[in-house]
């Protein structure tokens, strides 16, 4: 029966590198290819529910933990946190290995429970599985050939914010996604997240009341996301 788990995960993980190959496109090589991998990754442990290993032939990535991955002899160690990612170009730019950051992001915000990471002591509550392949997968909808670790942190983020609502997330709950990507090195805490910023919402514009203000149209990177 395991063998049977692992094996659904590894068709679905080659079956959304299809997926992300007739959507977002990206570029399999450096972070872009990181990005690739790591939705692979998420959507294929999305397929059974017992863990968050994903399984390959040389052995397992673990989104719970990244640093207990199976290493072989002469690769490097999978980052959690984006203070770690590496910039050889080994394995196409190393994209197996630094889509593990996003990977820890997305098991703490699907795991239920409070999980915290060890580097940085961030503490974010999950708010579970269903909740998160809506986010991560609108989130992909966004993304383009070239988006790399920060920008799909950012649209991650962005995605969560627009599921606010109409019973599928909370604002709390929206929040928790941005404090896993700051977990992860990945983004910073917006206005809506932030207690210590104020918003104010103009129309189509959000202003952050701070020492220097920020006005942002929708879509783009701004720190109230």
């Amino acid at each position: 029966m395991q063998r049977l788990c692992q094996c659904r995960r590894e068709l679905a993980h080659e079956f959304t590198h299809a997926v992300t190959g007739k959507t977002a496109k990206f570029v399999y090589k450096n972070e872009s290819g990181a990005v690739n991998e790591h939705f692979s990754d998420f959507f294929a442990v999305m397929i059974d529910t017992s863990d968050w290993l994903q399984s390959n032939p040389e052995g397992f990535r673990d989104l719970s933990d990244p640093t207990r991955s199976t290493r072989l002899s002469g690769w490097p160690a999978f980052p959690d946190h984006y203070d770690e990612v590496l910039t050889s170009s080994f394995d196409q730019g190393n994209v197996h290995f630094n889509g593990s950051i996003l990977n820890k992001a997305a098991f703490m915000v699907g795991d239920t429970g409070t999980n915290t990471h060890p580097d940085s002591n961030i503490e974010v509550q999950g708010i579970g599985r269903e909740k998160a392949e809506q986010i991560w997968f609108q989130a992909l909808l966004s993304g383009s050939p070239s988006t790399g670790l920060q920008e799909m942190a950012r649209l991650l983020v962005q995605s969560a914010q627009s599921l606010v609502g109409g019973g599928v997330l909370t604002q709390e709950e929206a929040c928790e996604v941005q404090k896993a990507m700051l977990a992860v090195g990945l983004s910073e805490l917006g206005c809506r997240c932030d207690e210590e910023l104020e918003c104010q919402l103009e129309g189509d514009f959000v202003v952050v009341v701070t020492d220097t203000p920020e006005i942002t149209a929708n879509g783009t990177t701004n720190q109230c996301l």
